[in-house]
């Protein structure tokens, strides 16, 4: 491993929250003391897509949505 982490108390990894990262994580260093920190950028981007879409007509930020009822 780069940078002695294999030599380390405690290794930090940044993960976007896939379980598979974490997964891997535990059997590369397995024995050692591991902390998985979620970056928060990936859940961000994707609650802004949602937000576009929820008053736009699409994902690429159409025109606005009309709101309030139709008479």
């Amino acid at each position: 491993m780069r940078r002695g982490a294999l030599d380390s108390e405690e290794v930090v990894i940044l993960s976007d929250g896939a379980k598979w990262i974490e997964s891997a994580m535990r059997k590369v260093f397995a024995g050692m003391r591991t902390t998985c920190v979620r970056d928060i950028f990936p859940v961000l981007e994707r609650l802004q897509d949602a937000l576009k879409e929820m008053v736009t007509d699409g994902p690429r930020g159409g025109r606005p949505r009309a709101t309030g009822s139709r008479t």
